[in-house]
């Protein structure tokens, strides 16, 4: 039988990466609705933590903040127990440490 999951299980979601396109992968989304409604739904599942890449209206890789703040701020808005966490540049691993830092201390 197996064992039920603990409220500490952290569920990290990355619903587009970075290079990824709808040709390798027919599921992926691709504009801001998509990965809006693939995060939201991933959340109803458990999901707590997303690792998000924006995508500009074409669905191609984008590092404007404008796309992060659309889609980080309609997350919140319609699911704010949840956590949307971005990577916009390199540099990033600095700022993860912050994150596993804040992870550790919340008990």
């Amino acid at each position: 039988m197996a064992k039920a999951a603990s409220s500490n299980v952290i569920i990290n979601v990355c619903p587009t990466g970075m290079v990824a396109t709808r040709e390798q992968n027919p599921h992926l989304p691709v504009t801001s609705a998509e990965i809006i409604s693939t995060v939201l739904a991933c959340a109803e599942l458990g999901a707590s933590v997303f690792h998000l890449h924006a995508r500009d209206d074409d669905g191609r890789p984008t590092w404007k903040k404008e796309a992060y703040a659309r889609i980080i701020s309609s997350i919140r808005e319609k699911n704010d127990r949840r956590r949307a966490l971005s990577r916009r540049r390199p540099g990033f691993t600095r700022h993860r440490f912050d994150c596993d830092r804040r992870f550790q201390n919340r008990g």
